[in-house]
């Protein structure tokens, strides 16, 4: 991130059309009125992100590995963290945005490595659990998700038990991963936990809490496109 950072702040002392969204987003912010949706354009629409995208790829070996709309989200992230003028629009209100878009990039990769395949390939849920059953009609939140894996370490139920099965041949590193004497459980509770208050209470995310996701969710992210080629 540092790296992408240094690029971004030289690329946006230039003559930057965006100067007028940013503005009218610090203005947005302070009125009261939600900003979640243009910060979403701008990072999709920067200038710069052809360029980004690229250093982006360069510094996180599995970036270019990850589906679409995940990779779609980590840029948003990068860039609103990084941003020049989206910290002089809106400052610290920035980060829960940062943190949302970083849990949500692993989300969307789950639901597209993970649970779509197992879905595909046992149509039925083989649970009457009602987080599980979200799941399985691929309406499950980051942390049903996260707490379904959690399930699979040592499956004890018809719904585990698939899905460990699953992940054994599919995803072989994230079946080594849950499988590891390093518990993924506080990690998987604190990114989901960091995920929502970024959603809820945007203003109330530091940038330290917003960095700590970065970290929480490259580490779920690298394992799960560890094996795509």
């Amino acid at each position: 991130m540092d790296a992408y950072e240094d690029y971004v702040r030289v690329a946006d002392t230039e003559d930057s059309w965006e100067a007028s969204l940013f503005l009218d987003l610090g203005l947005r912010y302070k009125n009261g009125r939600g900003v979640e949706r243009e910060l979403q354009a701008a990072g999709l629409s920067a200038a710069q992100r052809p360029q980004g995208e690229a250093l982006l790829a360069l510094v996180l070996p599995w970036y270019q590995r990850l589906s679409s709309p995940a990779r779609e989200q980590w840029w948003i992230g990068a860039y609103l963290a990084t941003s020049p003028d989206v910290a002089a629009a809106i400052d610290q209100a920035r980060w829960g945005t940062v943190t949302t878009c970083f849990g949500e990039a692993v989300a969307l990769e789950l639901k597209n490595r993970v649970f779509f395949p197992l879905v595909q390939s046992c149509p039925t849920c083989p649970t009457h659990d009602s987080d599980w059953k979200k799941v399985w009609e691929q309406k499950g939140t980051l942390g049903q998700m996260l707490n379904c894996l959690l399930q699979a370490r040592v499956p004890i139920h018809a719904g585990s038990r698939v899905l460990r099965e699953f992940l054994n041949p599919a995803t072989p590193d994230l079946a080594r991963f849950l499988s590891s004497t390093n518990d993924p459980k506080p990690r998987f509770l604190r990114l989901a936990e960091l995920r929502n208050a970024g959603a809820h209470t945007s203003g109330a995310i530091s940038e330290a809490e917003a960095r700590e996701a970065e970290e929480l969710a490259a580490s779920i992210l690298g394992t799960l496109a560890a094996g795509v080629r």
